[in-house]
């Protein structure tokens, strides 16, 4: 076991060695880019083909036991070996880019295996690593379990076999101590309220986005002043954000007090697990993070009468924990909520 572990950790670094000087080559021969599912072979049929409807919300979150993703999710994770290791956003960056020509390589075999055989060949020779054909071996083993439907007709979702289950555990919001003190809005707070209110989503997409910053770095700080840990306030942001951003990019809306049932039903039980690209641990924050976002707004006089959609938040919460479970592993056989 322990000649296994030290063969592995060597490997790793020679994989890491041949990131730093042959992915961009590699990359122009075989193509840049995330997988798109255009790109490939148009076989009539098979049970792998996923048609988008509007926004994806009629689109399961999961299906015979199989994962329902996106092609930029599904590269995601896909690459994960690879970028696990990185150390740096210009290793990940280059990792992720391997990662592509793996994918694009393991696509090729399907259609053309000469052609997949003469570029396997060129790609080990310019990874210029001992065990280059192990490790090329490795990755597109890695393609066939996770996405054997892949490449045979046009598709904006894929199916995806999960075989990283992610560990974690549900967030426990009894570990959260939020104080009772009321916090008066600040000056800049006051001109976010006047501001919001003279917002077009649809006409100023860039004062939009200053704005979602602004007030998300006033509720980091008013969650820390209220108790929360420095560390999950932050993540607490970048959950909120997705909110903030499904509402204007799906809904062309701002946050509300009146956003339909509905709307948030859609957000929390299939959009935010199927698109936010975090890991579970974080993911499960998000109710609370929403829940205190609503509480902030109306506390501020930011947004007021918040309290309508804390409670429909409330009631998706175990449906939203039993949809991330289930997307997390979906051998676990059940359907989503």
């Amino acid at each position: 076991m322990a000649k296994k572990s030290k063969k592995r950790k060597r490997r790793r670094h020679q994989v890491k060695k041949s990131r730093q000087g042959q992915t961009h080559k590699r990359r122009s021969r075989t193509g840049g880019g995330l997988p798109s599912e255009f790109d490939y072979d148009d076989d009539p049929g098979g049970p792998d083909i996923v048609v988008m409807k509007a926004s994806g919300s009629d689109v399961p979150l999961v299906e015979d036991g199989y994962r329902i993703v996106g092609p930029a999710q599904a590269m995601v994770d896909y690459a994960k070996p690879l970028m696990e290791e990185a150390e740096s956003k210009k290793e990940m960056d280059k990792a992720f880019m391997l990662a592509q020509v793996f994918w694009n390589l393991a696509l090729l075999g399907r259609s053309d295996p000469e052609e997949f055989e003469k570029q396997r060949k060129e790609l080990a020779d310019d990874m210029g690593i001992p065990e280059a054909d192990d490790v090329i071996e490795e990755m597109i083993e890695r393609f066939e379990r996770m996405f054997p439907y892949a490449g045979r007709q046009p598709a904006f979702y894929m199916r995806e076999r999960v075989i990283d289950i992610e560990e974690y555990e549900p967030f426990d919001e009894s570990t959260l101590h939020i104080s009772e003190d009321k916090i008066p809005p600040t000056r800049k707070e006051m001109k976010l309220a006047q501001r919001l209110r003279k917002i077009d989503p649809d006409e100023d997409k860039s004062g939009l986005v200053k704005w979602q910053n602004r007030v998300l770095d006033c509720y980091v700080e008013w969650c820390i002043a209220k108790g929360v840990p420095e560390d999950k306030a932050g993540h607490f942001a970048y959950n909120v954000n997705s909110y903030l951003n499904f509402l204007n990019d799906y809904h062309g809306e701002t946050v509300s007090a009146d956003t339909p049932a509905e709307v948030v039903q859609e957000f929390m039980r299939a959009h935010f697990i199927r698109k936010t690209s975090s890991s579970a641990q974080r993911k499960t924050m998000m109710p609370s993070a929403l829940k205190l976002f609503m509480q902030y707004l109306d506390e501020k006089g930011i947004v007021s009468g918040t309290e309508r959609v804390k409670r429909i938040v409330e009631s998706e919460q175990d449906a939203f924990q039993e949809n991330l479970k289930l997307f997390v592993n979906p051998s676990l056989g059940r359907k989503a909520r």
